[in-house]
């Protein structure tokens, strides 16, 4: 049984990590966008309200999958300096309550209220005031799909923490990082 939670967390983290490859290419697009706007903009003095708005939906794209993808590559803001220290049961427990009391419950919140505010977008047909993009439900559906993709890697971690992950066994401490200017 152990197996097979650990696997199926393993193969969800695979998803996400495809996932947040796919979504990354948003940040280049997002980059061209730019650089476009501000030519149009600065250069030809013929400002795109279109793709101003368009910046939002890559953004909006590239964040929240990218959130859940440095969830499953371990790559999330910790204060490693003292984390890593940590014994291993420590370095458990602390994994699992910052997903049980604190992710988990931020996520669901993000969830359920992003996917009323998208609604809201939604039934009010919003669009842009100044002839940008229409139906701005759309990059606001980005709020609720990036809560359960990081809810997703939450309990995806939860399930390596607890049914495998060797990060979770006791070993030496690591060696402290050298520098190459210092000596030693």
């Amino acid at each position: 049984m152990k197996e097979r939670i650990e696997k199926a967390g393993r193969v969800a983290e695979s998803v996400l990590r495809a996932t947040g490859r796919v979504a990354s290419w948003s940040l280049v697009a997002l980059a061209a966008a730019i650089l476009a706007n501000v030519v149009l903009r600065y250069v030809l003095n013929r400002p795109l309200t279109v793709l101003a708005e368009l910046q939002w939906h890559l953004y909006a794209l590239g964040a929240t999958a990218g959130m859940a993808c440095a969830m499953t590559g371990n790559s999330h803001v910790r204060v490693d300096f003292l984390y890593g220290r940590f014994p291993a049961g420590l370095r458990r427990a602390v994994d699992t309550f910052s997903i049980v009391v604190l992710l988990l419950p931020l996520c669901v919140f993000l969830a359920v209220e992003g996917y009323a505010f998208m609604e809201l977008a939604r039934g009010t047909n919003e669009g842009s005031p100044s002839g940008g993009l229409p139906h701005r439900w759309i990059v606001k559906s980005l709020i609720p799909a990036g809560a359960m993709l990081l809810g997703v890697a939450a309990l995806a971690k939860l399930a390596v923490i607890w049914c495998g992950d060797d990060h979770y066994r006791d070993a030496p401490p690591p060696p402290e990082p050298s520098h190459p200017d210092l000596p030693g």
